[in-house]
């Protein structure tokens, strides 16, 4: 048996299977295949805080900090956890404001500077007020 017999016995057996059905087929095998990968895509874990939660690499930023979804976070004041980076809202120990992290005054603060603060009015009790030249404050 050859290819050219491989390849013609394969027709015949695909033939006999109804259009819509392998069309369904071929779509649900897909959609598995795709929801695999993404599961796989999001497996990477490390402890934070004695659990695991899930990375989400920050390309944005300057800084080579991760990104942690609000819900993993405590509901704490102030967040001075180190190298989680991207949640709430950061200032320096020493300043006066407060940015979105996503702000290009941030790159200016040093990491070792930088206070997180969960929510808005958690930074605004702790006397900060917002960035003028931050856009979204």
């Amino acid at each position: 048996m050859n290819i050219a017999d491989i390849r013609e016995w394969g027709k015949a057996r695909i033939g006999t299977i109804p259009g819509h059905t392998l069309t369904v087929a071929i779509l649900v095998l897909a959609s598995t295949a795709s929801f695999g990968l993404g599961v796989l895509a999001g497996r990477d874990t490390r402890p934070v805080g004695g659990e695991e939660k899930l990375w989400i690499e920050d390309r944005t930023a300057s800084s080579t900090g991760l990104r942690v979804a609000p819900s993993a976070l405590p509901a704490a004041a102030v967040l001075a956890t180190p190298g989680i980076v991207g949640v709430g809202y950061v200032a320096s120990k020493s300043g006066t404001k407060y940015y979105l992290p996503t702000c290009s005054g941030v790159a200016r603060i040093k990491e070792a500077n930088r206070v997180w603060f969960a929510t808005k009015g958690d930074a605004e009790a702790a006397g900060l007020t917002p960035a003028a030249a931050c856009p979204g404050m």
